[in-house]
């Protein structure tokens, strides 16, 4: 870590976070922090000596640099807490644009400006998110939400493209003719369009309803839903006919309107296991185990037959398998928060980002991968295993990299005796 890069960003950043900065604050506070934000061993008696060296080189410097002052403990070479000079701000934001290629506030204001510009006088739901957006730039509170610029760009283009949107489509189709990929609306964007185009329409989700369905008033919807499942299992039907799942060595496939003749599912295996990606899916073994794919965030349909199954066997344990990126964190997130289901994650923890084994398949993490991390990892509140997930992303962060499952599903599986997979 470049211990003076950061401790720039961390300072600059609560600035503008701040009352001070939008000029609302009644009492004065120091934008201060810790040596620990930095390097976590800093006070520790078994601190690395090297890494709180380093930590003080860069706090002198920047002191030299006029953007700093230090508080140091009596009778100790450790500093207390370094405080921002606040006039200093500014230069500090563009000493960090020249050396480390940050963007100032100032820049990414006239970056929300040019989207205003392009797009406050589109279509009715764009246009009253730009209202509100150059509200708080006047009252100069644009950044004090964790908001990225890009991404709100993103979600301007999106919410126009829906608004005038005038063919049936579904939503990967869509998510091509917007991004030129098919997942990127899904998983980057398509949350924070549902919300605005409720906000506009003053339409809050009903109970029963996923927030999603409002596209189908502007002719996008999710491609028509089929649930795969394979593995140790038995469905029981209305009419008194049961299907052993089991039987079947690939599994079977049904349309969510057979739902309804579904009278309960028996699950002999002690665990379950749900699976994002399909290749994962088909690789994993279903001997003594079922096996449900998922294919992405969940929808109502796969949300009521997870919570039927949760309710006919309280004596199965859940677990879920998905990509070791921020897209993954999110939908396993989203999984245990739509269905109340208390899963646990299997293979999603950083012991799989350093197995050698896996090494040649590690990804760089994208501009957009480290905003939406970043915002997992200061999310408040978190649906699932919040420590284990966050001890996750924090490496992920700290090293830069993702994995996808299909690595592990081909090259890491371990036999844990009887289980229950669900891949959705």
């Amino acid at each position: 870590m470049d211990y003076k890069e950061e401790l720039l960003k961390q300072l600059t950043q609560r600035y503008r976070n701040s009352k001070k900065d939008a000029g609302t604050n009644r009492v004065f506070r120091a934008t201060r922090m810790k040596p620990d934000k930095l390097y976590s061993g800093y006070y520790d008696n078994d601190g690395d000596i090297d890494c709180i060296n380093a930590v003080n080189e860069a706090i002198q410097e920047c002191q030299e640099l006029e953007f700093v002052t230090y508080q140091q403990r009596r009778l100790s070479n450790e500093i207390e807490y370094v405080a921002l000079i606040d006039s200093a701000v500014e230069a500090a934001e563009q000493y960090l644009k020249i050396q480390y290629g940050y963007q100032p506030k100032v820049d990414r204001v006239q970056a929300v400006m040019r989207l205003l510009e392009q797009y406050e006088e589109t279509t009715p739901a764009a246009s009253a998110l730009c209202g509100r957006l150059r509200q708080e730039l006047e009252k100069n509170q644009i950044f004090r939400k964790k908001q990225d610029y890009l991404h709100l760009g993103e979600v301007l283009k999106a919410l126009v493209f829906v608004e005038q949107n005038q063919n049936q489509l579904y939503i990967r189709e869509a998510s091509m003719l917007l991004f030129g990929s098919s997942k990127h609306l899904e998983e980057a964007v398509l949350s924070d369009v549902c919300k605005e185009l409720r906000r506009y329409r003053n339409h809050p989700c009903e109970e029963q309803e996923m927030e999603d369905e409002i596209l189908r008033e502007y002719h996008i919807e999710k491609e028509p839903i089929r649930l795969c499942l394979k593995g140790d299992c038995e469905i029981f039907f209305q009419n008194g006919g049961c299907l052993s799942v089991g039987l079947l060595a690939e599994g079977m496939e049904f349309a969510v309107k057979d739902l309804e003749t579904i009278k309960r599912i028996a699950v002999s295996a002690e665990r379950l296991v749900t699976i994002e990606n399909k290749t994962a899916y088909y690789r994993y073994p279903a001997a003594d185990t079922v096996v449900f794919y998922l294919g992405g965030f969940l929808n109502r349909f796969q949300r009521d037959f997870l919570k039927r199954i949760w309710s006919d066997n309280p004596h199965v344990t859940w677990y879920h398998f998905g990509d070791i990126d921020a897209g993954g964190f999110y939908i396993y997130e989203d999984l245990c928060r739509k269905t109340g289901i208390p899963f646990k994650t299997l293979h999603m923890s950083k012991e799989e980002l350093y197995r050698e084994q896996y090494q040649h398949c590690l990804q760089k993490l994208t501009v957009q991968d480290n905003w939406r991390l970043q915002s997992l990892k200061q999310a408040e509140v978190f649906f699932g295993e919040k420590e284990v997930c966050q001890e996750t992303v924090e490496y992920m962060l700290e090293h830069q990299v993702k994995l996808e499952q299909e690595v592990i599903s081909y090259q890491g599986w371990e036999k844990q005796g009887k289980c229950v997979i669900l891949g959705i």
